[in-house]
């Protein structure tokens, strides 16, 4: 089996644009860049992002950041190494950044 690059690349690009207006906050780049070129290695903070699900299961996701959308149904987590996820607010008992070393 073949990894598909280009629909990675695709899934990059579908995530950014949910999120392309509190990314461009976040990043303090314009959303129509962001677009374009993507987030950058400077866009990482460092930091880590702890999710904890209803059920007790729980991630820590290195080299990661967290934005919200307004109206708080969903969340992004951009991470630099292991790619971008969309969650539902609901099925979270908590989400926060973490310091990187903690």
């Amino acid at each position: 089996m073949t990894f598909d690059w280009h629909y990675e690349r695709d899934e990059r690009r579908r995530t950014i644009s949910c999120f392309v207006d509190e990314l461009s906050v976040r990043c303090n780049r314009s959303a129509e860049l962001l677009e374009k070129q993507g987030l950058v290695a400077s866009d990482f903070p460092r930091t880590d992002v702890f999710v904890q699900w209803e059920d007790g299961s729980n991630a820590r996701i290195r080299h990661a950041f967290l934005v919200r959308r307004p109206d708080g149904l969903l969340v992004g987590i951009f991470s630099e190494h292991c790619g971008y996820f969309i969650i539902q607010s609901a099925t979270l008992e908590s989400i926060k950044e973490v310091p990187h070393d903690a």
